[in-house]
């Protein structure tokens, strides 16, 4: 009821006696509504020496009666979308609060296989993570994205943030997007660095180039995202093409994309850049942090007295076949790791940041 605690954080304007709505709206149009409802969230906490535990821990979440747009289409819909934003609402900030974790998570999005992943809370470790600052006061997760390096040519980017603009890490976006004064130059660079003259189509959006082979390592160019800090991100062509196939051509696309807007300054780094990466959120000292990763092999976790433990990952049969489900860690001040299952599917895997 509007008179709860947990609906007075989330909502304004509500009459005790009435029941606590809500209604949100995506990014993509699409739109979801419904009851702010209040619930355990079960947790297997694992302790040293790798004695197990059951634990609730209450959580508020939004229970949906009505979605449209992409969470109504079959071909789209989610069970959920489980957000990790800064917000006092989210569950990672209501968990925190609570004193149940610590300021850090991490994911891990399998794109080589037929998809997957990894989701960390807690302090995970992995060697050759670099990081860059997180903008503070902003509603998303938004960095300093400096310029976007392919073979010596640099491509400048203004990443000041505003309402309506910045470069935003999201991995509930698929593809990446960019500001027009972006977006234009470093399509050109990239079909120009192509090593194969060929003619170039459209295919859903994308800019495509005809050719049949599959090595597209040597065919694009590898590209470094530049970021405040001195740290970047490198983007390797099976990274960021995809392959097309339809009446307007057969060949390989090019994953980026322009937000559609001359004025709009606006940069979202989705999926297409974050998968197969290690990326680590540390809200404790508003960073992000990324290292190249095998997303099916195990993740370490540190606890607060120097232990490390092990996270692997395990598989369980689903009806007539076998998907991989991930084991991540969350940890806890108590120094207890509390384990998870997470089943992520690109592109649906959505955290809703």
């Amino acid at each position: 009821m509007c008179g709860d605690s947990y609906c007075q954080n989330a909502l304004s304007g509500c009459l005790a006696e009435e029941a606590c709505g809500y209604q949100l709206g995506y990014g993509d149009g699409s739109s979801s509504e419904g009851f702010f409802v209040r619930d355990l969230l079960q947790l297997n906490i694992v302790a040293p020496g790798n004695k197990s535990v059951n634990r609730g821990a209450e959580v508020s979440f939004g229970c949906g009666t009505r979605e449209s747009g992409g969470l109504h289409s079959s071909d789209q819909a989610l069970d959920g979308i489980l957000g990790l934003g800064q917000s006092s609402v989210s569950v990672l900030s209501q968990l925190r609060s609570n004193n149940e974790i610590s300021g850090v998570f991490a994911h891990c999005l399998e794109g080589v296989g037929k998809g997957g992943g990894i989701l960390v809370i807690g302090d995970v470790t992995a060697p050759g993570v670099v990081f860059t600052p997180i903008i503070r006061n902003q509603p998303h997760y938004n960095v300093n994205l400096n310029s976007i390096t392919i073979n010596d040519i640099s491509i400048p980017i203004d990443s000041s943030a505003s309402k309506d603009g910045g470069t935003i890490v999201d991995s509930g976006t698929t593809l990446a997007y960019f500001s027009d004064a972006a977006y234009i130059p470093l399509l050109q660079v990239i079909h120009d660095a192509v090593k194969i003259k060929t003619h170039s189509f459209e295919w859903q959006g994308m800019s495509c180039i005809s050719y049949s082979g599959s090595n597209v390592e040597d065919l694009f160019p590898s590209i470094n995202l530049n970021f405040d800090g001195g740290s970047s991100m490198t983007i390797r062509p099976h990274d960021y093409v995809i392959q097309a196939e339809g009446a307007q051509g057969h060949g390989w696309c090019i994953g980026f994309q322009s937000t559609g807007s001359s004025s709009l300054n606006l940069n979202i780094l989705g999926d297409l850049v974050l998968k197969d990466k290690l990326i680590i959120y540390d809200l404790e000292q508003q960073r992000i942090g990324w290292v190249d990763y095998d997303c099916t092999s195990n993740v370490t976790v540190l606890a607060a007295n120097g232990l490390e433990t092990s996270v692997p990952f395990i598989s369980i049969p689903i009806g007539s076949g076998t998907r991989r489900i991930f084991k991540p860690s969350l940890l806890e001040h108590s120094k207890l790791a509390i384990f998870l299952f997470l089943v992520a599917f690109l592109p649906s895997f959505n955290l809703g940041f």
